[in-house]
């Protein structure tokens, strides 16, 4: 399969999607399948350029544990990005709903939404995960008006993680960017579903409360404030954006690294 582009994974809703960012930009998407830790293939365009972060250790890291994670360059070449699929925490069957989540945010770049900058650090899971407990509000309501099926795909992966939470007997004690991602998992899911949606949402809270308690009273402070918050006046959403990144920092800095 060529590297280059994946074009054969877009549905048409997906492929128009992808064109639509690409004249909103300008900038050109590019979407490849790669599993952490490996070489960018051969033949894939602005290889060099992609590499610049993939051979980033802190980017590999946020990369295992992602089902997909997106890209964006600025350069003498113009503006590109990419889309990058992990193959082993990605089933076939949810490949659409994954790339249409990436291209999500891809959207809210060139509506030029604002996104808590990317260092590439130690820190960078921050940045990341900061930025969607508030984008992933309005990229959720995208997916809806596009007809995208994202919440069947979802809640399999939500019904599996509770499965794996329930069969820990002890909570769990963990490190930062661990913390951060169950907090904005606890949010995401608290503003993402309904009970209605999903009967065994408020057990999935509770059992990932009950494993993770440093990520409270954070979580719950979040969702409270992002309910009042209108995320689609760039306004609100950089205000959102700040408080977000401002209290994770905080629960953050209380655990080892």
């Amino acid at each position: 399969m060529t590297p280059v582009l994946l074009a054969l994974l877009l549905t048409g809703s997906l492929e128009q999607w992808r064109l639509e960012i690409e004249k909103t930009g300008p900038q050109t998407v590019y979407l490849l399948e790669m599993a952490p830790g490996a070489a960018v293939p051969e033949g894939t365009a602005h290889k060099a350029i992609l590499e610049q972060f993939t051979e980033n250790p802190n980017f590999q890291e946020q990369f295992a544990k992602a089902q997909a994670l997106s890209i964006t360059y600025q350069g003498p070449e113009g503006r590109l990005s990419f889309v990058l699929l992990n193959t082993r925490q990605t089933p076939p069957e949810d490949e659409p709903y994954v790339i249409a989540h990436e291209f999500g945010h891809l959207w809210l770049k060139a509506q030029r939404y604002p996104a808590p900058a990317y260092f590439g650090g130690p820190s960078s899971c921050l940045s990341i995960l900061a930025g969607d407990a508030v984008q992933h509000v309005l990229i959720r309501a995208e997916m809806d008006k596009r007809n995208v099926a994202w919440r069947a795909p979802w809640l399999r992966s939500l019904q599996a993680a509770m499965g794996a939470m329930e069969a820990q007997r002890e909570p769990v004690a963990p490190e930062r960017c661990q913390a951060v991602a169950q907090a904005v998992l606890w949010i995401d899911v608290s503003l993402g579903l309904t009970n209605d949606q999903w009967p065994e949402r408020e057990r999935f809270l509770a059992t990932l409360e009950k494993q993770f308690p440093v990520i409270q009273p954070a979580a719950r402070e979040l969702t409270a404030g992002l309910k009042k918050e209108n995320l689609v006046m760039k306004p609100e959403h950089h205000r959102a954006l700040q408080t977000v990144f401002t209290r994770l920092k905080q629960m953050a800095m209380t655990l080892p690294k």
